[in-house]
Formats: structure tokens, sequence, C-alpha cells
């Protein structure tokens, strides 16, 4: 099967099982250095906010012999885990309970000049620094949100400030993180 016939049908068996009130967008979604992955999200009427789950490794997994109801299985069950309470649409609207988990990252300036024109940065040399929050790591991984310029202009900030904050952010979710390896 190839990539496309993947997509179809991972969307065909996923409406199969949800509900009426949930409905699936696939998209493409820009990453860095111009890779656009196709993100799927499951979206429930009246949410907002919905986490993305990349389809191109579910694709290699197919091609060394998971199965499309297995593939189907494990997305549903990664969206019906509880979204952590800071990941609300609320929350992410409110830049005070925010503002501890922006953090950063260089990413190549020419590489992503269209994904530049979206989000807040600050050049550096032939980089660019950019901007996300840190929401959750968990077994399944982790889940962040790169900050654009809308939401930006919600919270009535600057890239300065980002930046500024995210100096300050890394060594105490490093460290959270660092705890929670040395218990497992």
């Amino acid at each position: 099967m190839n990539y496309t016939n993947f997509l179809e049908t991972v969307n065909k068996t996923l409406e199969g099982m949800l509900t009426e009130e949930q409905q699936i967008i696939i998209r493409p979604v820009p990453k860095n250095n111009g890779i656009l992955l196709d993100g799927l999200s499951i979206q429930t009427t009246g949410s907002h906010v919905t986490p993305v789950v990349y389809l191109n490794p579910y694709y290699e997994q197919y091609l060394d012999g998971m199965t499309i109801p297995e593939i189907c299985q494990d997305i549903k069950d990664l969206f019906g885990q509880d979204l952590p309470p800071f990941a609300s649409e609320e929350s992410l609207e409110d830049f005070d309970a925010m503002k501890s988990r922006v953090m950063m990252k260089l990413i190549h300036a020419d590489s992503n000049e269209k994904l530049l024109l979206e989000i807040p940065h600050i050049p550096c040399l032939d980089l660019a620094i950019v901007f996300y929050l840190f929401l959750d790591r968990n077994p399944a991984g982790q889940m962040t949100a790169l900050i654009h310029n809308d939401l930006l202009e919600r919270w009535q900030t600057t890239p300065k400030k980002l930046f500024s904050l995210a100096r300050k952010t890394p060594p105490k979710l490093i460290q959270q993180r660092f705890k929670a390896c040395q218990t497992s």
C-alpha cells in the first residue's frame, strides 16, 4: 500500500471507531527545515485544542508489519488520554499560566522562511531562535506547542520577553525530566 492509500485507510478505519462528536482532521504540518509531516488530530465538538499525531512514523511501522487496526487503536488510545489541565484553551490564552513553560530552540533561517512568517523569532547569524510551550512528557512522548504570532498578540508580549522567559525555563523542566528518569 502506498502512503496516500495508507492515509485514506487510516482515516476511514478511525472514523468507524469514533463517536459522532469527533471529527478526524489530517493536514500537513510544517516542521523544521521545510519538512512537512502529516498530522492527524481528532477534533471533538466544542473543543478547539487537540493534540496532533504524526502519521509518517506510523507508515514506517506499517511497512514493518504493524496492521492498520493496531495503528488506529494506538492513535485512538493516545487521543483517549486526558490532556494536562494546563493544555486547555483557557490556559493557553493565559500568559501568566504559560510563561513558566516557554522554551526556545534554534532553527536554520533560510530553510524555514515560510514558517518564520507565522511565528515570533529572533534572528541569530544564519539561524533563528523560535519559541514553544513545553506542556507535558509521558511514555507516549512529549507535548509541545509552537508559539505563533496570533498567540503572541493575544498575550500582548514580544519575542524579546519570550527570550527572557525561555532562558529561565529549561533548568527547571530538565531537572524534572532527570528526576523522573532516576525513579524509573
